[in-house]
C-alpha cells in the first residue's frame, strides 16, 4: 500500500461506558490489559501507515503521556480540540496536513479488519469517500448502509429503529477519504460524518462507496460490548493476542502459572496477580495487574483491572471491576454489573445484574445494590417501549422507577421551563404521578400539576402554557403507561426518547440541592381551559336542539362526561363495552329513539372506539373528520404506513396531498374533539351511524404475525430487500413492497421478537394470500 496518513478520533467522553471512563479517556480503557487504542495503532503499523494524527478532547494529557510522539516507527501528532467539533469537524481542522488519500478510524474500536483491501477498493472505484462495513446481528446502535452491486451507497440511516432496519451491513466508523470531501465541512461548529457530511455527499451524487471488510470489529460503546471485546480477544476471535505468554492452550500468564487454582480457559492472568487456593477461573476471565483473590473465589466471564481485591468466596459472573475495587468475603457482582474505581463492597453484599457503581462508592456489608429502573426478572433492560414506560404496578413498574425516570427526563430538558405532570383518575396513576413529580423536583425542575385528568388535557396544557414538556400517567387494562411529551405537547420524538434511555442507563443525571429543588404549582382550571378550547372548535347548536344520547362504556374519562354534557348530549352508562342495539350498524334507530352512538375509551392508548366500527373504519373516520374541519390548505395530510390505498384516494378527493409517515409518528386527533365533531356532523345532517360508516372508503386488508428473533432481523430484511426489483420498495417504515394486486408491509415490532405482515389487495381473499405468502417467506428466512 502506498504511503498514507491516518487520523485516529480519540476525543469522545465515552459517556455510555461510564463508570469505566469516569477517570480515564475511552481509548485508554484496557482490553486484555492493554489500552484499546494500542491495538488500533498496531493495526495501522501492520498496514504500513507512517504518520498518524490523534484528535483529542476528553482528558487529552493522559493519551499524550501514554503513547508519546512515536509508536512502532509511526510519527504521532496529538491535536487537542478546544471545543467539540464533531467527527467530521475535528478531522476537517487537520485538512492543511492531509494532502492525499487518508484513513479515519476510531480510537476505541477493537478490530483487525483488512485496511489495505479497503484502501485498494477505494482507489479502484475512484470514490471520494469509502466506508468500511461489517455485518452485525443487531444494527440498532450503528449506521445501516445499503449499496448497489458495485458498492456505491444507495442509502444509509444512523441508529435506526427496528422498523427502519433495511440491512445488516453497518458503518464501522473507518473511512478512506480524499481531502476534497473536507471542503464542505463548515468551520468552527459541530459537524459529523454520518449525520451531516455523508448525507450531503449522497444528495450531491458524489461517488460515495462502501465495502464489507474482512475480519473482526467491535465498537466498544457500552459495558456489554467492552466485556465482549475482552472475551473475544481472549478466545482468539481476532489476530491480536493477549500481552502474555500462553502456557497451555487458552491460558495466558504474565509470569508463572499459579498453583492450587482451577482454570477452565480461556483466561489471562496479569502481572503480579496473587490467587488464593481454590480460586476458579471459568469460561473466560481477564485479571488485571495486581489482582488478589481469597480462597475459593470464582470469576466467570469477568474482567478485573489493576489492584482489584476479592475476598474469600467472592463471586464475579459477567462483571467488570475497575482499578482498586475491593469485594469483601462472600460478596458478588453479577451479569452486566460494572463497579467503578476505588469502590468497596462489604462482606456478603451483592451487586445486582446491570447495576453500575460510580467510583469510590461504599456498599455496606450484606446490602443488595439494585438500582435498575425496573426490578422485575422479566424486565428486558429497556426503560422505554414505544417511547413510553409501561408495566404492571408492583410487578415490573415501581414508584422508585418513576422517580428516577422523572429526574432523568427533567434533567434532559434543563432550564427551558416547567413541566406539566398529570395522571388518569385512580390511585395507581396518582401514586406514579407523585413519584414523577418528586423526581422532577429532585432535578431542580418546577412542576405544574394538572391533577387527575385525561392525557389530551395534559397535551393541551403543555402547549397553552409554553411548558418545556410534560409527563402523563395513563392507567387502563391493569397497566400503567408513563408518556413523555416535548414542548409541543406531542409524545417524545425518537431523539429525545433515545437520550432519556441513555440517561436512565447511565444514572449520572444531576440532583438538586436544598437551594435548587423545584417547586410545585397546582392547575385547578386545567380541564376548564381545555373544554373552552374544544368549545371554540365545535359548533354545538345543532346538538343542543337534538339532545342526542351517547352510551359510554365503563372506564371512560370523567372529562368526556363533562364535554358531552357541555354539548347538550344525554350521557348513558352501559356498564361494559358499548354493544348498542338501538343503533347497531346496518339498522336505523327505532321510532322515537334518540340514542346515536356508543363510545369506548382505551385509556392506555388514549384512543376511542365507536360501537360497531372496526380499526380500519376508525382510521378512516379520523381522517374524514380531519379533512372536513381542516379548512383546506396546501399542507400534506399524514397517513400511517399501514393505511390502505383507499385513504390516499380519499385525501386526493379533498384536493389534498397524502404523505406516508412512520407508524410511531402517526397520531390520531384528540378523541374528545373527534367525538364532538362526529356528533355535530350527524346532528346537523340528520345522519345515522349507518349513514356515517357508509360514506367511509372500504379496503381489503390482512394482518399476520410471525416470530423473528432480534439477531435475525437485519439479515431477513436485507434478503427481502435484495429480492425486490428496483423501485418496488418504500423504506418509510419497515419494507413496504408494491405488488401487482396491492402491497405488503413488513414491520418489525420495536419491543418484541416479532414481525408483522400487513397486506392490501383488491379483495379479501387476495389480501389473505398476499399476507400468507410474505409470512411464509419471513419464516423461511428466519
Amino acid at each position: 500500500m502506498r504511503r498514507m496518513k491516518a487520523v485516529i478520533m480519540a476525543g469522545g467522553e465515552g459517556s455510555r461506558l461510564r463508570p469505566l471512563t469516569c477517570d480515564r479517556p475511552k481509548p485508554l480503557v484496557p482490553v486484555c490489559n492493554r489500552p484499546v487504542m494500542a491495538y488500533v495503532l498496531d493495526l495501522l503499523a501492520e498496514h504500513g501507515f507512517q504518520e498518524v494524527f490523534v484528535t483529542l478532547g476528553y482528558m487529552p494529557g493522559a493519551i499524550q503521556d501514554h503513547f508519546g510522539d512515536t509508536y512502532r516507527g509511526m510519527r504521532l501528532h496529538h491535536v487537542v480540540e478546544e471545543s467539540p467539533l464533531g467527527t467530521a469537524g475535528s478531522v476537517a481542522a487537520l485538512k492543511a496536513h492531509l494532502d492525499g488519500t487518508f484513513l479515519v478510524i476510531s480510537g476505541d474500536c477493537l478490530t483487525d479488519l483488512d485496511l489495505s483491501e479497503v484502501v485498494a477498493f477505494h482507489l479502484r472505484t475512484g470514490a471520494v469517500a469509502t466506508l468500511a462495513m461489517t455485518r452485525v446481528e443487531n444494527p440498532l446502535e450503528y449506521g445501516v448502509i445499503m449499496t448497489d452491486r458495485e458498492g456505491r451507497i444507495r442509502r444509509f440511516l444512523e441508529k435506526p429503529t427496528w422498523s427502519e432496519v433495511f440491512s445488516d451491513t453497518v458503518n464501522t466508523g473507518i473511512y478512506v477519504l480524499e481531502p476534497s470531501v473536507l471542503d464542505g465541512v463548515p468551520a468552527g461548529r459541530m459537524y459529523d460524518f454520518s449525520r451531516h457530511l455523508f448525507p450531503a455527499l449522497l444528495r450531491k451524487g458524489a461517488p460515495l462507496y462502501a465495502a464489507v471488510a474482512e475480519g473482526y470489529w467491535c465498537d466498544i460503546g457500552d459495558p456489554a460490548a467492552y466485556l465482549r471485546a475482552n472475551l473475544d480477544l481472549l478466545s482468539g476471535r481476532l489476530r491480536f493476542r493477549p500481552p502474555a505468554r500462553q502456557v497451555v492452550p487458552g491460558v495466558w500468564v504474565a509470569r508463572d502459572l499459579p498453583q492450587g487454582v482451577l482454570i477452565d480457559g480461556p483466561a489471562l492472568i496479569g502481572e503480579g496477580c496473587r490467587l488464593g487456593p481454590g480460586t476458579r477461573l471459568e469460561a473466560g476471565a481477564v485479571l488485571g495487574p495486581g489482582t488478589v483473590t481469597g480462597e475459593n473465589a470464582v470469576l466467570r466471564r469477568s474482567v478485573t483491572w489493576a489492584g482489584v481485591r476479592l475476598g474469600a468466596e467472592a463471586t464475579l459472573v459477567g462483571a467488570v471491576l475497575c482499578d482498586g475495587v475491593s469485594l469483601a468475603d462472600g460478596a458478588g457482582a453479577f451479569e452486566g454489573a460494572v463497579v467503578g474505581s476505588g469502590c468497596t463492597v462489604g462482606a456478603g453484599a451483592a451487586i445486582s445484574p446491570g447495576v453500575r457503581l460510580w467510583p469510590r462508592t461504599e456498599v455496606a456489608p450484606g446490602a443488595r445494590v439494585d438500582v435498575t429502573l425496573v426490578q422485575s426478572p422479566r424486565w428486558s433492560g429497556r426503560v422505554l417501549r414505544r417511547n413510553s414506560m409501561t408495566g404492571q404496578l408492583g410487578s415490573d413498574l415501581f414508584p422508585e422507577n418513576a422517580l428516577r425516570v422523572g429526574t432523568a427526563f427533567a434533567s434532559l430538558l434543563g432550564d427551558r421551563g416547567p413541566l406539566v405532570v398529570a395522571g388518569d383518575p385512580g390511585q395507581p396513576a396518582a401514586l406514579l404521578k407523585q413519584a414523577l413529580i418528586c423526581g422532577a423536583l429532585a432535578a431542580g425542575c418546577d412542576v405544574l400539576d394538572a391533577g387527575a385528568t385525561a392525557s389530551p388535557v395534559t397535551e393541551y396544557t403543555i402547549r397553552r402554557l409554553g411548558a418545556a414538556g410534560g409527563m402523563h400517567v395513563r392507567w387502563g387494562r391493569s397497566q400503567a403507561r408513563v408518556v413523555f411529551y416535548d414542548g409541543s405537547g406531542r409524545p417524545a420524538p425518537r431523539d429525545l426518547a433515545r437520550s432519556l434511555e441513555q440517561a436512565c442507563a447511565r444514572q449520572d443525571f444531576p440532583r438538586a440541592t436544598h437551594e435548587t429543588a423545584g417547586h410545585v404549582e397546582g392547575l385547578p382550571d386545567a380541564e376548564l381551559r381545555y373544554l373552552e378550547h374544544l368549545g371554540d372548535q365545535v359548533d354545538g347548536e345543532a346538538l343542543r336542539s337534538a339532545r342526542p344520547g351517547v352510551a359510554l362504556a365503563a372506564g371512560c374519562w370523567p372529562v368526556l362526561h363533562r364535554w358531552l354534557e357541555r354539548l347538550g348530549c344525554r350521557v348513558l352508562e352501559t356498564g361494559g363495552p358499548p354493544g348498542i342495539e338501538v343503533d347497531r350498524v346496518g339498522a336505523d334507530p327505532p321510532a322515537g329513539a334518540r340514542l346515536l352512538i356508543g363510545v369506548e375509551i382505551d385509556r392506555l392508548e388514549a384512543t376511542w372506539q365507536l360501537a360497531g366500527a372496526g380499526p380500519e373504519q376508525m382510521l378512516a373516520l379520523d381522517l374524514w373528520l380531519r379533512l372536513r374541519h381542516s379548512g383546506g390548505g396546501a399542507e400534506p395530510v399524514p397517513l400511517p404506513v399501514t393505511a390502505p390505498r383507499a385513504l390516499e384516494e380519499m385525501v386526493r378527493r379533498w384536493d389534498r396531498v397524502p404523505v406516508r409517515v412512520r407508524q410511531e409518528e402517526w397520531r390520531p386527533q384528540d378523541p374528545l374533539l373527534a367525538i364532538g365533531q362526529l356528533l355535530c356532523w350527524m346532528a346537523g345532517e340528520r345522519l345515522t351511524l349507518r349513514d356515517v360508516l357508509a360514506q367511509l372508503p372500504r379496503a381489503s386488508t390482512a394482518v399476520r404475525t410471525v416470530a423473528c428473533p432480534w439477531e435475525a432481523r437485519g439479515r431477513v430484511l436485507r434478503r427481502l430487500l435484495e429480492e425486490q426489483p428496483e423501485g418496488a420498495v418504500e423504506l418509510i417504515d419497515g419494507l413496504r413492497i408494491r405488488e401487482p394486486e396491492g402491497w405488503a408491509l413488513l414491520l418489525p415490532d420495536p419491543d418484541e421478537p416479532l414481525c408483522r405482515v400487513y397486506a392490501e389487495a383488491d379483495d379479501p381473499a387476495q389480501a389473505e394470500r398476499l399476507a400468507k405468502r410474505y409470512e411464509e417467506r419471513v419464516r423461511s428466512l428466519v
